[in-house]
């Protein structure tokens, strides 16, 4: 774990899709990986970013898998280059790895939820 991750607003983890940001990378494959700070287990997903650059993810299966009871790292990086983390731009603020805890209790839209950093 890094003790420079931007911190993040809990997540609910019965969301179906989390855009967890922005990166400079436009229409480009990359690997988001989830790392249990518990567990030490690490998920990797792969998609593709939009021609924003924004990281947008499915998770209507496996967020239901994520341990309420643990932090959460979360990092992107291209699959050219997978060692590499990207800088991922959420609000105002940018960083190369994000840090927060999912959540069962959420009371606003589940279905599709947008990443907050602890000071938006």
């Amino acid at each position: 774990m890094s003790c420079a991750c931007q911190i993040i607003q809990p997540v609910p983890r019965c969301t179906t899709t989390l855009t967890i940001g922005t990166v400079a990378s436009l229409a480009t494959a990359v690997y988001v990986y989830i790392k249990n700070l518990g567990s030490g287990r690490t998920v990797r997903y792969d998609m593709t970013t939009d021609g924003a650059g924004t990281v947008t993810l499915d998770m209507s299966e496996a967020g239901l898998f994520y341990d309420v009871h643990n932090s959460f790292e979360i990092w992107v990086a291209t699959a050219a280059a997978p060692q590499t983390r990207l800088t991922v731009t959420v609000g105002a603020l940018s960083d190369t790895c994000l840090l927060g805890t999912f959540t069962d209790h959420y009371d606003g839209n589940i279905a599709e939820y947008t990443i907050y950093t602890a000071t938006t």
